[in-house]
């Protein structure tokens, strides 16, 4: 999830939006999921009807708009089918940060970015070593301006929309 949620009546609001890559299909009753796998070739996971043993392998290719899947059941036979629909990448708001002097010593910054996002706020003498100076939450308009002062062990500042340890 990104950007404000509220939950009411148990349930998250605004409600996230999926579109599905291929026609809905009957549940299998009494699938077991076993064994499930990630690699760079997409996902797998290896379940149990019937007490016989599927695996059943996906992948998304974003570029080409496809969805490949593929099932091979217990004697060997690989089902496959590639989805054209649905497979779009993510949109993600673009996000800026102006810094003016105030005339009063102290440096004034303006973020925009994604309605109620939360961004990572760093600085740094050069471009190799950034440190956390703490988040920028961003208001219901996608702004936040805000007053720092300052300091001569600082040159660089950044925001950014990625997260990382």
């Amino acid at each position: 999830m990104r950007g404000r949620i509220a939950v009411e009546d148990r349930q998250i609001e605004p409600h996230p939006a999926t579109k599905s890559v291929g026609p809905s299909t009957t549940p299998l009753s009494g699938a077991e999921i076993i064994g499930s796998e990630e690699a760079q070739t997409g996902h797998s996971i290896v379940y149990t009807h019937n007490n016989q043993s599927y695996t059943f392998h996906w992948s998304t290719n974003q570029s080409a708009a496809t969805a490949p899947f593929e099932l091979r059941n217990p004697d060997g036979l690989i089902v496959s089918n590639t989805y054209t629909s649905g497979v779009v990448p993510p949109e993600f708001a673009g996000h800026s940060l102006e810094v003016i002097s105030s005339g009063t010593g102290r440096l004034h910054f303006s973020a925009c970015g994604e309605p109620g996002m939360v961004y990572p706020f760093a600085v740094s003498h050069s471009l190799e070593d950034w440190q956390r100076l703490g988040f920028v939450l961003l208001g219901d308009d996608g702004k936040k301006s805000f007053d720092l002062n300052p300091s001569d062990t600082t040159g660089l500042i950044q925001i950014t929309g990625k997260l990382s340890k």
